[in-house]
């Protein structure tokens, strides 16, 4: 969680000097820290360099960052994606890892299109849902960003409270406490990021927000569009 606030800090202060020296430098720290916990901070990244052109701190930061360890990406992958270590599978609980791939991508696009979003919102909600692997506290606290009202606040204390008394049930004898406990942290998780999503998705966003993402207003825009060409007006 530091390491991922710390970066996104950065990020927002070099976002800030976009076209200056120091925010250029700030945004390439920014990036590594993010990328030190991919399955956190890709798309993140990846939406803040779209949105933000920024080719010269992506090239930088492949160079820095990338090239000197190029050869050991594959093995690191086929660690992570096949011969992944106990901790790691007990606590993958996405909606890709839980649900599969086609699920995860519909419940992205439904996501995308429901409100205005922050880049670092989207990125964090996209980790939650279409990772392989990972876990959704840092998705769901991001995702909780674009909760206005204050009376979520309550809600989601006394919510995940309730629901993380199912982990506190120690297992039956002889069965073996990864294979029990694993579903249980999986409901607690996905339910504490569902909530999240669904409270993000709900509460009303900033009109005045420069630059956040509006996907929504453009399909509107484009079926408002095609609407008045069919009718001529």
């Amino acid at each position: 969680m530091f390491l991922m606030g710390g970066g996104l800090l950065l990020l927002i202060a070099g976002d800030r000097d976009f076209d200056g020296l120091r925010g250029f430098v700030l945004r390439v720290l920014a990036y590594g820290m993010l990328m030190v916990k991919p399955q956190g901070g890709v798309f993140i990244v990846v939406i803040f360099i779209l949105l933000r052109r920024d080719w010269r701190g992506m090239l930088v930061s492949i160079l820095l960052y990338g090239a000197p360890f190029t050869l050991l990406f594959g093995d690191w992958l086929r660690v992570v994606l096949n011969e992944p270590p106990l901790s790691q599978t007990v606590l993958t609980t996405t909606i890709y890892a839980q649900f599969g791939l086609i699920i995860a991508v519909i419940i992205a696009l439904l996501v995308l299109v429901a409100r205005r979003w922050e880049y670092w919102q989207l990125g964090g909600i996209f980790a939650g849902i279409l990772i392989p692997y990972g876990m959704v506290g840092i998705p769901a606290f991001l995702a909780l960003t674009a909760v206005k009202p204050l009376a979520a606040i309550p809600i989601v204390i006394i919510y995940s409270a309730l629901l993380s008394v199912i982990t506190w049930v120690p297992p039956p004898p002889g069965v073996d406490y990864y294979a029990y406990v694993s579903p249980l942290l999986a409901i607690y998780h996905l339910g504490v990021l569902g909530l999240s999503i669904a409270l993000a998705c709900m509460s009303p966003a900033d009109e005045d927000v420069t630059g956040a993402i509006t996907v929504s207003d453009w399909i509107r825009c484009r079926i408002r569009q095609f609407t008045l060409k069919q009718t001529g007006t």
